[in-house]
């Protein structure tokens, strides 16, 4: 006999069908058991048991999910989501400007740079040159001492000397002077927008964000 969870009454679970074979005691068994398995309303039975069970906890579980509390906390994040998205909303041209302006001023940067990496080639270039014509000057020397001292005898290599000399600063004074004074000019124009830009960041930081100050508005332009 089994007994039924819903209706509580018991029901036979016996092993149907017909057999001319009679039963006998099993090895250990006093007397012959019928076989028997549960029948299919009990296993509807214990199937449903199964589920209310199992209902039963999912709704334990919904209930502690949607407690008060959680309720609350719930309801002030929405509340918060939906200011930031408000607030997002409501300045997004300034937003807008804030990247233009920070992309600017990182092409500002880069230009700058750029510009300082061809002046310190310039730089580099130019002073291999003043080092060759000092070594050309340094072995000129020598020599144009050596024809003084002996001018009388050697007239001709005391020429050549000089020669070489005039030669050297004729390139010093048609070459490297000019690119001297074209670098100076270049590392004063450089220095004086450093100054320019470091001069404007001290008096108004915020134009790193916003860029420049806009200039007013002139006759019939509204602001």
């Amino acid at each position: 006999l089994s007994p039924l969870g819903v209706t509580g009454l018991s029901a036979v679970n016996l092993i149907g069908g017909a057999s001319a074979t009679p039963l006998t005691a099993q090895p250990g068994e006093p007397d012959p058991v019928i076989p028997y398995k549960p029948s299919v309303f009990t296993q509807i039975e214990g199937g449903i048991n199964d589920a209310a069970i199992t209902l039963a906890r999912i709704s334990q579980r919904i209930d502690s999910l949607l407690s008060p509390a959680n309720v609350q906390s719930l309801s002030e994040s929405l509340h918060n989501l939906q200011a930031l998205t408000a607030t997002l909303a409501a300045n997004q041209n300034n937003i807008n400007l804030m990247f233009a302006n920070a992309r600017q001023t990182s092409a500002n940067l880069a230009q700058m740079s750029a510009q300082g990496d061809v002046l310190m080639r310039q730089s580099q270039a130019l002073v291999k040159r003043l080092d060759g014509v000092s070594a050309q000057l340094g072995a000129v020397m020598p020599q144009i001492g050596a024809a003084a001292s002996s001018v009388a005898r050697a007239g001709n290599t005391t020429t050549a000397f000089t020669t070489t000399g005039a030669q050297a600063m004729t390139q010093l004074q048609t070459r490297t002077l000019p690119e001297v004074d074209a670098l100076m000019r270049n590392l004063q124009q450089l220095s004086s927008q450093l100054t320019a830009l470091t001069d404007n960041l001290k008096t108004n930081p915020s134009q790193l964000l916003y860029g420049p100050a806009l200039p007013p508005p002139g006759p019939g332009e509204q602001p």
